[in-house]
């Protein structure tokens, strides 16, 4: 992190803070299920949909009996944000997993939204 920090231009302080934030969310129970341990991890998996577009979810998990989608956003929340979550659900069902679950983490406040599902025939 400190070659980060400092192309940033980040002085000591700020990237102390920094790694602070992340460890404290990080640490948080609610984000156990997208990284804790003996998880399937994706990052920025490309999923091809049926007219060949590509799509990228930040992160996709498997414990062995659920796959979860998290999306993570920097700005404020949007329903443009659960429409996106909810068509990589639905082109990961249709992929062949059959348990997916979706959620936001708003990484300003640290806050992670459960997504609901999405009508099959919508489309973002």
């Amino acid at each position: 992190m400190d070659m980060e920090a400092g192309a940033w231009g980040l002085d000591a302080q700020e990237k102390k803070n920094l790694n602070d934030k992340l460890a404290r969310l990080l640490a948080e129970p609610e984000l156990e299920p997208f990284f804790g341990q003996g998880l399937h991890v994706r990052t920025e998996a490309t999923l091809i949909d049926s007219r060949g577009r590509t799509h990228r979810p930040d992160r996709i998990t498997n414990d062995g009996r659920i796959t979860r989608v998290l999306d993570i956003k920097t700005g404020a929340a949007s329903g443009e944000h659960h429409d996106q979550v909810a068509f990589y659900m639905r082109l990961l069902r249709d992929l062949g997993e059959p348990r997916v679950t979706g959620h936001l983490l708003y990484a300003g406040d640290g806050v992670v939204v459960e997504v609901a599902d999405m009508p099959m025939n919508a489309a973002p």
